[in-house]
């Protein structure tokens, strides 16, 4: 949950980048769907998880070693 210390962070950042607190409030709701679907998938699919999770590390891995 947000502390009222972090509403306060939030309201000087979305002042910053100039969004307002509602699309903050729409930005939060839809991470948090996009984590419950992610751990929902997990959950259904473990080996399928981990396949992709080594998959993407290894894309990711040689990508940053070329540079």
């Amino acid at each position: 949950m947000i502390k009222t210390n972090d509403h306060d962070k939030l309201a000087e950042l979305s002042d910053f980048v100039g969004l307002k607190s509602e699309d903050l409030a729409e930005i939060e709701e839809r991470l948090k769907e996009a984590k419950e679907k992610a751990s929902e998938f997990i959950r259904l699919y473990p080996l399928t998880s981990v396949g992709l999770g080594i998959g993407i590390g290894l894309i990711i891995g040689k990508y940053l070693s070329k540079k």
